[in-house]
């Protein structure tokens, strides 16, 4: 884990605040007409104000005017600011990443007017953040990532360098799927809650984080408190390893097919005419790499579908380990990766990393072969160079 930036929901993170706006919302209702329980909150959460609000509408039956329902609980929730206060020792971290020069960002589902109103009740300015991206910058809401993407991007950072801080299950996948490691606040949700979902551990709040003064001291502190998480070894290499949701498992199963028949398509087989995709998921980013079969006239100069995916990860994450492989080709059963690609494998698999084979009619008629295999099915004994 190398952290250049963390990025910040607000409600639950940085301000106290999902309490007091839950009360203020169950007034506002209650004067439109709707007597809201309050348990059927949690799975809106985080998500923005049109979920929050057309949800409520949508389960009572009960039609509400989007924009006056909103303008009425952003009234009532000004008037009790002075009751907001920030999540215990939030000020001093943030403090801390700023004269460490870790770049800070903020990520809230809520309109800039809301966030103004919250830094209010912490004390700080918008001039202190890197950058700010609110629910008005963006098409799709948590638990999309596209949120963090921006904010990521705003701060010039690569998604496996950032840290988004999270308090809402909406919030962690967010987070999860941008590529960033996250850190739970439980606020808001259970810890259990925060790390099914894939956070690498959950916080009751700031207060237990160690002062630090550099990004080094920062990154150590953060592996010291990764939930007992270490370096697990990929064939050669070692490397921090992202956990994965049993649903966002299947969700980097079904992009790296994509990836793999897509890049399939690209690939330089004018000797061969056969092509072959590849795709690698990038265990401690989920990142995947696509790769295709690249010809030559002289044919030993040949690069393989899955060593070019392998490059393509190396060159822009350095030595890492390899999650799960997804390789698309038109035989039937489908071709398994050639010895000499096995053996480059096996620097980065582990003997379970699964390797998934598919040929085109799976992918473009839904009646072809998919088979699914352990590395060590393919390779039970790789030759990997002690150091």
């Amino acid at each position: 884990m190398k952290i250049e930036a963390v990025l910040f929901d607000i409600d639950g993170v940085l301000v106290d605040s999902e309490k007091i706006i839950a009360d203020v919302s169950v007034g506002v209702f209650k004067e439109l007409g709707i007597d809201v329980d309050t348990s059927m909150y949690p799975p809106l959460l985080g998500a923005g104000d049109r979920t929050f609000i057309d949800g409520i509408a949508s389960y009572y039956n009960h039609p509400l005017d989007f924009e006056k329902t909103k303008t009425l609980i952003y009234e009532k929730y000004e008037e009790v600011l002075d009751e907001v206060g920030p999540i215990a020792g939030v000020t001093e971290f943030l403090d801390d990443l700023k004269r460490a020069n870790i770049k800070i960002a903020l990520a809230s589902s809520a309109p800039l007017s809301k966030i103004k109103m919250n830094l209010k009740a912490i004390g700080k300015e918008e001039s202190f953040f890197d950058a700010i991206v609110s629910g008005d910058d963006i098409n799709e809401n948590k638990p999309s990532p596209e949120i963090y993407l921006l904010a990521g991007s705003r701060v010039s950072t690569q998604m496996k360098n950032c840290l988004v801080v999270e308090d809402s299950t909406n919030g962690v996948t967010s987070g999860y799927s941008s590529g960033a490691f996250v850190l739970g606040i439980t606020s808001s949700f259970e810890k259990s809650q925060l790390l099914e979902l894939g956070a690498f551990n959950a916080l009751d709040n700031f207060v237990n984080i160690k002062k630090f003064d550099n990004a080094d001291e920062f990154n150590k502190i953060l592996n010291n408190i990764s939930d007992g998480r270490s370096l697990v070894k990929y064939g050669a290499v070692e490397c921090f390893e992202t956990s994965d949701p049993s649903l966002y498992r299947e969700f980097l199963i079904e992009q790296s097919k994509e990836v793999a028949y897509n890049t399939s398509l690209n690939a330089y087989a004018v000797y061969s005419n056969y092509q072959v995709g590849a795709a690698i998921v990038s265990a401690s980013s989920n990142e995947i790499y696509g790769g295709c079969n690249v010809e030559n006239s002289s044919y030993g100069a040949t690069i393989c579908a899955e060593r070019n995916a392998i490059l393509k990860m190396i060159s822009k994450e350095g030595a890492t380990g390899i999650k799960l492989v997804s390789v698309v080709s038109k035989d039937n059963p489908p071709a398994p990766p050639c010895a000499l690609c096995l053996q480059v494998l096996a620097e980065f698999c582990k003997a379970d990393t699964e390797i998934h084979l598919y040929n085109i009619d799976f992918i473009e008629k839904g009646k072809g072969v998919h088979q699914v295999y352990k590395f060590s099915d393919l390779l039970p004994h790789p030759f990997v160079l002690k150091k």
